[in-house]
């Protein structure tokens, strides 16, 4: 005998019946908003977008000279550190015009497009260049300002700012009454310009390591630009250009198709090189903050966090080289468990950990470390008057360090109170070296009073000689006779 439901049950039915058709609405509603916000089909107009986009491929006449011209004022700009200059010089570059010209032509399969883009491409990267070089060649002041500098090594976030970048401006374009705003802030974001430059002024000071890296950034803002171009274009269904032979029509579409997929592996490659270089440097530097960083001295030590340099190499050993100042040395049980501490980071397995350490013999590195501060950190030093600042820091503290390797007004007390004969004391370093290794050896020079007997004067230098080696610590000290 069948039981039929009673009305409670009905009602608790019909509520999660409710209930369901009203989620249902609620996502039919939220797919309806998004699509709405989000689709940039329908206010796209597609003819003029392409006009427009053939019509900057060109590099002759007045946009030659516009090239031209602000080479001149970015170089100028990156040579004076002016970032403001750099700015104004790269809104009014036209460089973007055949990089745009690339992703529509592979888009559409439009292989004329294509060879004309490539070709004025190629007019744009040696014109820039050659001015950059020339500017630099002849110019009487080529300092290497931060600005130069910053172009030399990309990271993923130059990756990521040239993907992106390159998708605002050609949505932008694509736009019934492109937004000249958008176009403007994508030309200063992506910065085609001073890499250019840079590369100008690495050859024309011969450092070929700075030319290189300045191109490497400048192909990762084209690659990207040109993959962003090519992905909206085909998303937004771009008419393909149509061919009267059909066996031309699929050879070109063949071609094209080859070439894009030609960009976009090297695109893939390079993100996939600057992302690994980028988790590199990021957990070397957590290595770094949870080691040395927080380290205590106990003495006159110090961590020289300018002079860390942390080295990815894809293909080998990657390096770690920390550099420490001062009379106390870091033990080597600690710097052993730092290596173990490595091995906890995925990206450190292959990587040599070193530590230069400055001991109380070290006196010439001491006194090269400023000339090697200034040379490896310019890029962070962006005036002159904060170079002088930050040098007479450097120099004040290293003759702090000098004072301290040798107490000299103590040992000369100490002196006078212990030996009675003794009438003059001096004090000097000495380099020594048999051809074959140097050492550094302090070096007292003593004069006896003239009434003290020869034998009584010997033995007091041996026995000022035994007493100064306790005394300091080093059994290199050397007593030697006054020299007028």
């Amino acid at each position: 005998m069948e039981t039929g439901r009673n009305p409670g049950q009905n009602r608790d039915l019909d509520g999660v019946e409710d209930v369901k058709q009203e989620f249902r609405g609620l996502l039919g509603s939220t797919r309806k908003f998004l699509s709405e916000l989000l689709d940039i089909r329908k206010n796209t107009d597609k003819d003029s977008t392409k006009e427009a986009i053939i019509a900057d491929i060109p590099f002759k006449g007045h946009t030659a000279w516009i090239l031209v011209c602000s080479i001149f004022i970015a170089s100028v700009g990156l040579n004076a550190n002016s970032t403001a200059v750099v700015i104004g010089a790269m809104l009014i570059s036209p460089l973007m015009g055949p990089i745009l010209g690339i992703g529509l032509s592979l888009a559409v399969n439009d292989i004329d497009t294509l060879r004309r883009a490539l070709r004025n491409f190629t007019v744009m990267v040696v014109l820039s260049v050659l001015t950059a070089y020339l500017f630099f060649e002849f110019f009487p002041l080529r300092d290497e300002s931060s600005e130069l500098l910053a172009r030399t090594k990309p990271d993923i976030r130059d990756v990521l700012i040239a993907f992106f970048g390159g998708l605002a401006l050609v949505i932008a374009r694509a736009k019934k009454g492109t937004v000249a705003s958008v176009i403007f802030g994508v030309a200063i974001a992506t910065a085609l310009m001073p890499p250019l430059c840079t590369v100008g002024f690495g050859l024309a000071i011969g450092n070929f390591s700075f030319a290189a890296g300045a191109m490497y950034l400048f192909i990762i803002n084209t690659i990207f630009i040109g993959l962003a171009t090519f992905l909206v274009l085909k998303l937004l269904r771009f008419p393909m250009v149509r061919y009267a032979n059909s066996a031309r029509r699929r050879f070109i579409g063949r071609v094209a198709s080859l070439v894009a997929l030609l960009v976009m592996i090297p695109a893939g490659i390079t993100f996939y090189n600057v992302f690994q270089e980028s988790r590199f440097v990021n957990q070397a530097n957590d290595l770094i903050h949870n080691t040395i960083g927080i380290y205590q001295f106990n003495d006159r030590g110090r961590y020289m966090e300018n002079l860390t340099e942390i080295k990815y190499n894809p293909d080998g050993v990657s390096t770690i080289e920390l550099v420490t100042m001062g009379d106390e040395s870091i033990p080597e049980n600690v710097i052993a468990t730092w290596r173990n501490q490595m091995q906890a980071y995925s990206k450190l397995e292959n990587t040599e950990l070193k530590i230069l350490q400055g001991g109380q013999d070290d006196s010439e590195q001491k006194f090269n470390y400023v000339n090697e501060l200034y040379e490896a950190k310019k890029a962070e030093l962006l005036t002159k008057d904060e170079r002088i600042r930050l040098l007479e820091q450097e120099l004040s503290e290293l003759s702090s360090y000098a004072k301290k390797q040798i107490p000299f007004n103590d040992i000369s007390a100490e002196a006078r109170t212990n030996y009675d004969n003794l009438e003059k004391l001096s004090f000097s370093y000495v380099i020594r070296t048999d051809f074959k290794s140097m050492d550094t050896i302090p070096v007292f020079e003593v004069k006896w009073k003239e009434s003290a007997r020869s034998e009584q004067t010997s033995a007091e230098s041996k026995k000022l000689n035994d007493w100064l080696k306790v005394r300091l610590k080093d059994p290199k000290v050397e007593v030697k006779a006054w020299q007028d």
